[in-house]
């Protein structure tokens, strides 16, 4: 057989099909909804205020 990229034929990616992008589903991003992007908030960009 021709290598040719054979881990994607191998796996046929079940990284995906197995976890079905559970980490998404059971955090729902709660990165962004607990920080709320603080990080612009709190610094508000003080690098360009004087």
């Amino acid at each position: 057989y021709n290598p040719n990229l054979p881990i994607y034929q191998s796996t046929n990616l079940p990284i995906y099909q197995s976890t079905n992008l559970p980490i998404y589903q059971s955090t729902n991003i709660p990165i962004y909804q607990s920080t709320n992007l603080p990080i612009y908030q709190h610094s508000n960009l003080p690098t360009k205020e004087p």
